[in-house]
């Protein structure tokens, strides 16, 4: 076989040995069409069914966005442009592989497509791991080891996702493996990010009180699973690229990974209104409750709530004041009041036409 490669760039090759590649491919990739291709299609499957998920957790998003800081509404509004404009990327390279350039296998090892999942991954991954940073950061009371510390991994990361970009196949081997190794850093950074406020959320949690135990463990619980979804993933990325660097597996991970940050980063921020009602106590979820079922078609209720703080302590009061009025009787032949003596001789609907007298209803003093 000729030892012409594809382009880097444009992923041709000179006319000559082009028919040559092109049937060594063929019988390459459809030895195992299934791990070959497949992993192109399952790729797009799985970066739009997270795209369903996202648009979901945006709608729930959008109804509470008021109560957002605008920092956070701009980091929302840039990654969904950015994860929306990945899946159309994604459906423009599944045409340019099977619709446009159907029946070419050349297509399958070019590197042009690819190397652009490499940009909008930092894209989407860098922004989200800031935010867990500065969470992390806040928790601490503005300890800053904690920047000082996944920084340089978060930088080491988008140098990496660059680099393999820019570099794509145009490099050597081994300067492809150290480029790629530093979008492996990637796992570090979430995990460490992971670990930050989960430490500062145990020590917070030393307290004897029930409801502040289970409130702690909730938080928690959103924090870890924010973040291990795509950690997860990164490590799957990275087990199947030290295994096998050449498979195409590889472009699997790395078409949905950046919208696993997304998703676990939107489910964060709608979890805010269940851990704010489940802060105010029991009297909380009461009133949720208690507002959700109204049966009283005249009830009227006001909610007034307090905060007093003293030697350092919060106390929320909340005041609930709720009228039941009686709706007026309606005008009609059946529903109008009737004295006593009316009442002996009328029944519910009609008067007593009894001739017999049997029928008689008995007086209210006793007499017929």
């Amino acid at each position: 076989m000729s030892s012409a490669v594809p382009n880097a760039t444009t992923g041709s090759v000179p006319t000559s040995s082009a028919a040559t590649l092109e049937a060594a491919l063929q019988a390459q990739l459809s030895s195992n069409l299934g791990l070959n291709l497949g992993p192109f299609v399952l790729g797009l499957a799985f970066d739009t069914a997270l795209l369903g998920i996202m648009l979901h957790q945006v709608i729930r998003w959008s109804t509470f966005s008021k109560k957002e800081s605008t920092l956070v509404s701009c980091l929302v509004g840039f990654l969904v442009m950015i994860s929306t404009a990945t899946s159309g990327f994604g459906l423009a390279y599944m045409f340019h592989l099977f619709v446009y350039g159907f029946g070419t296998y050349l297509n399958f090892v070019g590197t042009h497509w690819p190397a652009w999942y490499a940009l909008l991954d930092v894209l989407t991954t860098f922004p989200v791991q800031a935010f867990y940073v500065y969470r992390a950061y806040q928790l601490h009371q503005d300890a800053n080891w904690i920047p000082v510390l996944v920084l340089p991994v978060m930088l080491a990361s988008v140098a990496g996702g660059m680099a393999t970009m820019i570099s794509s196949e145009r490099l050597s081997d081994v300067t492809q493996a150290a480029a790629s190794l530093l979008s492996i850093i990637r796992p570090h950074a979430d995990l460490t990010s992971l670990r930050s406020p989960s430490r500062n959320t145990c020590t917070f949690g030393q307290t004897e009180l029930g409801e502040t135990k289970s409130l702690v463990n909730k938080f928690l619980r959103i924090n870890i699973d924010s973040l291990l979804p795509a950690t997860l993933v990164a490590l799957g990325f990275m087990i199947n690229y030290a295994v096998q660097p050449s498979s195409f597996v590889n472009l699997f991970w790395e078409m949905w990974h950046p919208k696993c940050y997304i998703v676990c980063f939107l489910a964060v921020l709608n979890s805010n209104i269940t851990l704010e009602s489940y802060g105010n106590g029991s009297n909380g979820n009461i009133k949720s409750s208690y507002q959700g079922s109204n049966d009283h078609p005249l009830k009227s209720s006001k909610a007034r709530h307090s905060n007093v703080q003293l030697d350092g302590i919060t106390v929320n009061t909340h005041t609930a004041e709720e009228a039941y009025h009686t709706a007026p009787s309606k005008v009609g032949l059946n529903r109008r009041p009737l004295g006593d003596e009316e009442w002996d001789q009328k029944l519910e609907y009609a008067g007593n036409s009894s001739q017999a007298g049997y029928t008689e209803v008995p007086s209210r003093n006793g007499r017929l």
